[in-house]
């Protein structure tokens, strides 16, 4: 059963912080050294500089007894609106932020999204040792009722908190405080269950904390976001790898004629448009070589070789897994060892950066691009307990650091 409960959010004060802009932060696993500084930097209330690692630290308490920051008056949940720009389309995800019970993934509410990375995980993120200042990301199906959607329509006045991130997304968040609103949210998401979207090692922290007896421990500030409705953006994630100078480039285009209809390009410009166009269950592959130029569209054809063995049909049927499983594997030869392996294969977003990685010479020759995993492929292999393929998806925009926290105590 999926456990939610209100909490009294902590936000930057308004009267200090003019523009929460300027003070929040990236997520911690896109936040290098160079970022951190240049955040820490540009205002003495950055978020960052709540973390030990940061130098002497203040802690979240602190900050509110010097009025940097202020609690929420009432306990509330807090629907939550992103308005971001993917391509040329505007776009705007919708979920509200609670905390959620911990438990173990695959005990029966709480499944993986995907598997680990292959090059390891990421390092744990920053501590702060009395406050979760961002949210684990939670998919949510199977709810009771349209918790969104009763949450919008409580979410009336001025935004808890507004903020434009680096990147040009406009995050606002509503308290949603009504006791009988809280309540029928809390009923209609216990039937949920959840997909851990992202925050896998925030999660399994938080999951070290937990006592198991209800008390606040045993939850973690959370953004609940439908698959059914509008949850967050997908990104896909695109893969480059590296051959050996003898590569027999004739036999590779050779090998992709037997197993793909294969479609020549003029050139990368037409690539986003042309996996955009891609039908629910159609899986469309391009791939761009830089020399000797080649840019080609790949339609699986029947009959393809074995590869994922034990898994579901659905899970056969993701681009990433049949990139990984028939072209790295089965055509190029490259082992799941040297997919695991950074000076073989890397992972780069947008078509930009992919073709850019190549034209700009170095290690890597050729260029994979694919469409991420879609909503109704996450919840159908997800919740049957299968996570998707290593970075078969990832969500955009995340949400920041220190857009709302929750103390612990």
């Amino acid at each position: 059963m999926a456990i939610v409960k209100a909490f009294r959010a902590v936000r930057f004060d308004p009267r200090k912080v003019s523009d929460p802009g300027r003070v929040i932060a990236p997520p911690w696993d896109s936040l290098d050294p160079e970022a951190r500084r240049s955040t820490v930097d540009r205002d003495p209330s950055s978020v960052v500089r709540l973390l030990p690692e940061s130098g002497p630290a203040s802690t979240l308490g602190q900050w509110l007894q010097l009025q940097i920051l202020e609690r929420a008056s009432e306990p509330g949940l807090y629907p939550y609106i992103q308005e971001y720009t993917q391509g040329s389309r505007k776009r705007v995800a919708r979920g509200f932020v609670a905390l959620g019970r911990v438990e173990a993934p695959g005990a029966g509410t709480v499944f993986r999204l995907q598997e680990p990375d292959p090059f390891g995980s990421q390092p744990a993120p920053p501590h702060a040792p009395d406050a979760d200042l961002d949210p684990i990301l939670m998919l949510y199906s199977g709810a009771a009722g349209n918790a969104d959607e009763l949450l919008a329509g409580a979410a009336v006045g001025d935004p808890f908190v507004e903020a434009t991130d680096d990147a040009g997304a406009v995050h606002k968040i509503w308290a949603v405080t009504d006791p009988g609103i809280v309540s029928e949210v809390v009923r209609m998401m216990e039937p949920a269950r959840l997909v851990l979207a992202s925050g896998e090692e925030a999660y399994s922290g938080a999951l070290e904390l937990s006592r198991g007896d209800g008390s606040a421990a045993d939850f973690r500030m959370m953004t609940f976001a439908s698959i059914d409705g509008d949850g967050p953006g997908v990104a896909p994630v695109h893969r480059v790898i590296h051959v050996a100078d003898d590569f027999d480039f004739n036999h590779f285009f050779e090998a992709l004629g037997s197993y793909f209809d294969v479609y020549p390009l003029y050139g990368p410009d037409a690539i986003q448009g042309l996996l955009d166009k891609a039908t629910p269950g159609e899986v469309r592959i391009v791939t761009f070589i830089a020399k000797p130029r080649r840019c080609l569209l790949m339609v699986p054809k029947a009959g393809l070789p074995a590869y994922g063995e034990g898994r579901s049909e659905a899970w056969r049927k993701l681009d990433s897994a049949i990139l990984h499983g028939v072209v790295l594997e089965h055509i190029v030869g490259l082992s799941k060892d040297k997919q695991a392996d950074p000076g073989w294969m890397a992972f780069t977003r947008g078509v930009e950066q992919c073709v850019g990685t190549l034209q700009g010479g170095g290690r890597y020759r050729i260029a994979f691009l694919v469409n991420p995993a879609r909503a109704a492929q996450v919840r159908e292999i997800c919740l049957s307990g299968e996570p998707l393929p290593a970075r078969a998806v990832e969500f955009a925009p995340r949400q920041p650091v220190g857009l709302v926290m929750r103390e612990r105590a």
